[in-house]
This record gives structure tokens, C-alpha cells and sequence, in this order.
């Protein structure tokens, strides 16, 4: 997937081979964080390039384009029992990124050495600042991260920040001009939401839509949300549960988002329904959404605290849930 649009899909098919993991160019077993060992070579050089039929298909785990090809997700970067040496190296492929906007995100070194990003029983551990009251006109610090590579994935997580004046977040966007590669938001709350929203975004050449027009050009600027019915989908429920899972699967055939919290896990996440799905008709899913890396952030809100997100922003008491445990991260290709 790395440096391709993303997802593939067919002519070019991904298959598996071998289960060598220190040759193809992946990433050796020890680095923990690791490259899924297997090798990947074009589907044409292990099993016939077309199939005769559908049920053909199906026996291989095939999924069908709207054209009528085949082709097969595989596992592509599992995240799990993440070392700190690990997460520490380029095994971790994520980047740290600083802005202001008007969270002050931090880089690397800052998350590292102000306890704000580290490894806690193998697990991802990222948090805003909660110790630290501010001026007025400071920015709180928070730290991002954002894939190199560019997947579909399965996240299971463990705690979701939430409350006031906080806004998690974890969305893939793509790598050119903002919004016209598109943006997808798996995972959207704000201050102390019960419900997650899974939102689209788009540029005005298309006609996306779902409940409404996805384009992020027309104002109120919000693109096309649908709100989760459950209230175990966000917020102190969805951590009381013990977390949860989330899936995004995009492909010829859409994007789907599914979430269930833990309780409600299913033995095969894509055979339950998906929450919502942004149907290929009218919008392609390979040409309105381009080169996306998986983004985890945590912002915080400007507007619909009590009294003023400026005052509630100083008080470092308001952050004491602004973390998030990552417990492991399936990614495909």
C-alpha cells in the first residue's frame, strides 16, 4: 500500500506467499511492532488471475468490484505487545507532528520527555496535558500521530478521551490539498458526548452525499455525519465498557465503519453491520478519497463549554480523562 493509491484494487491483486518474515522488504519479527510476516506477491503468480464465479470467489474470501473483479484484503501491519524500544525506533511507523489549532501539538521528544506519549504494559499510552494551568492564551499540549503507511485497519482500544472543552479524534486524510483528497472520521466526539460520529469529508468536484452533501466547501463546513445510536460508542460508557472496537473498510464497494464496544465484539468484525457506509453511487471511493494515513488526535474545543472553552482550557483539572490506551492495531492491504 505504501506510496500507492490507496486501496489497491484490481488489475493488481495482493496474495500471499511465504511466510519468511525477513525478506520482502518487511520488517524482521523482533522489532515486536511488526510488518505481518508474510510475504506479498501479486495474486496472478499463486491462483488463477480471474475466477469463473461468484462462489468461486467466495471459497478464496474474494471480495467483488462494482466491475465484476475480485480482490482480497490481507493483513498487511499488526501493532500489538508494543515494546518501549519499539515504539522508541522506526518500527513504530507513525510520525509525531507539531501544530497549533489551538491545541499545541508536540513533537517526538516533548511527548517522550513530559510523560504526554509511552508504552504501559505493551500498550500505546498518548494524553493531553493535565498538570499544567495556563495563561490566558496558551494552547494546551496533546500529541498526534499519523501513519506512514496508508491501510485499511481494526483498532482496539481500550479508553477514549472525553469531557468538557475535549475533542478526540482518529481520521485518515489524504496527503494533498485539503479537502479535495477527502477525509474519513472513524472516531469523532466533544466535550461530554454520548455518541460517536463517523463523518465524510470532500472537495466540491464531486457529488458525494449521505444524510447530507459530504463537500467540506459549503458552509457550515461540516461534511456528511452519521451519529452512532449507542451510547457505549463514545465517552465515559464506551471507557466503562472497557473500550472497544473500530473497523474501516474502503474499497470499490465504499466505506464502511463499523464499532461495537467490548462486550459486543464480534468473532468476524465485517460480517456484523457496519454503522454506516458511503455508498459508491455518485461518489467514487478510489477517485474522491486519495493517499490516506490513519491519524490519532486529540484536540480541544473553542465553543459550547459552560462559561468559556478559554477558562475551562486553563484548568488542568478538566484533563484528567484526556488519554487514550491503544491496545492493538490491525492494519490491510
Amino acid at each position: 500500500m505504501e506510496g500507492s493509491h490507496a486501496p489497491s484494487h484490481p488489475p493488481f491483486i495482493l496474495g500471499l506467499s511465504d511466510r519468511n518474515p525477513s525478506v520482502g522488504g518487511h520488517t524482521p519479527h523482533d522489532c515486536v511492532i511488526r510488518r505481518f510476516p508474510f510475504t506479498w506477491r501479486p495474486v496472478r503468480s499463486l491462483l488463477p488471475f480471474h475466477h469463473k464465479s461468484r462462489q468461486e470467489a467466495t471459497l478464496h474470501k474474494y471480495v467483488q468490484n462494482p466491475n465484476g473483479s475480485f480482490f482480497v484484503w490481507l493483513p498487511q501491519d499488526v501493532y500489538s505487545r508494543i515494546s518501549s524500544s519499539a515504539f522508541l525506533s522506526s518500527c513504530f511507523r507513525f510520525n509525531f507532528f507539531a501544530d497549533v489549532d489551538p491545541t499545541h501539538y508536540v513533537i517526538k521528544s516533548f511527548a517522550l520527555d513530559n510523560g504526554l506519549a509511552h508504552i504501559q504494559d505493551g500498550t500505546v499510552f498518548m494524553k493531553g496535558d493535565d498538570t499544567t494551568w495556563l495563561a490566558d492564551g496558551e494552547f494546551r499540549n496533546s500529541v498526534p500521530i499519523s501513519s506512514i503507511s496508508q491501510y485499511n485497519f481494526v483498532h482496539d482500544i481500550n479508553c477514549v478521551p472525553w469531557g468538557c472543552v475535549i475533542c478526540p479524534a482518529w481520521w485518515t486524510v489524504g496527503r494533498g490539498q485539503w479537502p479535495f483528497t477527502g477525509e474519513i472520521d472513524t472516531l469523532e466526539g466533544v466535550h461530554d458526548n454520548e455518541h460517536n460520529q463517523v463523518t465524510w469529508h470532500t472537495g466540491p468536484q464531486n457529488n458525494c452525499q449521505n444524510n447530507t452533501n459530504c463537500d467540506r466547501t459549503i458552509p457550515p463546513n461540516a461534511g456528511c455525519g452519521v451519529q452512532e445510536w449507542s451510547r457505549a460508542s463514545y465517552g465515559e460508557d464506551f471507557n466503562l465498557q472497557g473500550g472497544g472496537i473500530f473497523a474501516m473498510k474502503w474499497d470499490g464497494n465504499g466505506i464502511a465503519v463499523w464499532s461495537f464496544f467490548r462486550a459486543a465484539v464480534p468473532a468476524d468484525i465485517v460480517r456484523g453491520s457496519p454503522v454506516t457506509v458511503l455508498e459508491p453511487g455518485g461518489c467514487d471511493p478510489i477517485m474522491n478519497f486519495l493517499n490516506h494515513s490513519i491519524v490519532f488526535g486529540n484536540s480541544y474545543a473553542t465553543s459550547g463549554c459552560p462559561g468559556t472553552c478559554a477558562d475551562r482550557l486553563k484548568d488542568p483539572s478538566n484533563f484528567e480523562m484526556s488519554f487514550e490506551y491503544i491496545l492493538v492495531l490491525h492494519y490491510f492491504g
